[in-house]
């Protein structure tokens, strides 16, 4: 019976939307998304952030090696 019930749930397509937006951060368009990235606010799409400025004049691999040593401290 559970079975049943989670089939027809997943037919439903607001159950599918609000699970899209829930579990994958998806917005329609005309919505805003807001995300807390370092304990500050930051608004728009990936288009309209701010750069991030140095890191993005490295190579790939010395970014990501800074942000290993970033994250261990």
């Amino acid at each position: 019976m559970e079975l049943r019930e989670e089939l027809e749930r997943q037919s439903d397509p607001v159950y599918a939307e609000r699970q899209a937006r829930e579990r994958l951060t998806y917005v329609l368009p005309g919505d805003r998304l807001v995300v807390v990235v370092d304990g500050e606010t930051v608004e728009g799409d990936a288009g309209t952030l701010a750069s991030a400025g140095p890191d993005e004049e490295l190579p790939w691999y010395e970014g990501l090696m800074q942000s290993l040593a970033d994250a261990d401290g």
